[in-house]
């Protein structure tokens, strides 16, 4: 009887050492900010603006109240977002809390998510790159910050052409559409830095 006891407590011991080792492995993950919004502290106090697209560092996949722990990558501040403001991109390694040079690393060259919102074969030309998306298709592309000329255009339609200012630690979110008034004849274009 004593030694069923003991090997029950020992196989509860083993649980409860397996279940919190695996608690401390947290997960960490990269999300952009989904509309404006303030950085807050523990006390919800306003720490620093966001702005759409901001790159956000989410130090564990679980929100306590509603709310992430975050590093705001580019001012490198840690506060709270709430979780319904960020959509996680990636998950990254994970990195000591001091040393955001690995995060930074994940992060820092701005990303350009292109969207073929329309029922035709588009063609994409984003400086020297050139491709053709299906419809419905998504694309996406990892640059360096800089300005870039772009080139969007259909068989039969007026082509959608502009220059873009691509910021670090930035997400941006291109939406191309054929425009439905028979008149028109163009494409349409949404943009913004994150969805």
């Amino acid at each position: 009887m004593q030694t069923s006891t003991k090997m029950k407590t020992g196989i509860l011991l083993i649980s409860a050492l397996l279940g919190s080792s695996s608690a401390m492995v947290a997960q960490n993950y990269l999300a952009y900010t989904k509309t404006h919004l303030y950085l807050l502290d523990s006390n919800n106090a306003q720490v620093k603006h966001l702005e759409q697209g901001d790159a956000v560092f989410i130090e564990s996949e679980h929100a306590k109240h509603g709310k992430y722990k975050v590093t705001h990558l580019k001012s490198k501040k840690d506060g709270y977002i709430s979780k319904h403001d960020v959509k996680i991109y990636k998950e990254v390694a994970s990195s000591e809390k001091s040393n955001l040079v690995s995060k930074n690393s994940e992060v820092r060259d701005p990303i350009v998510e292109i969207h073929n919102s329309s029922r035709q074969v588009l063609s994409v030309k984003f400086d020297d790159v050139e491709f053709q998306m299906q419809p419905h298709e998504t694309h996406t592309l990892k640059v360096t910050k800089g300005n870039y000329y772009y080139k969007v255009y259909a068989d039969g339609m007026d082509a959608h052409y502009d220059y873009a200012k691509l910021q670090e630690f930035k997400k941006y979110d291109w939406d191309f559409y054929v425009d439905e008034e028979p008149v028109n004849n163009n494409l349409g274009f949404s943009s913004s830095k994150m969805e």
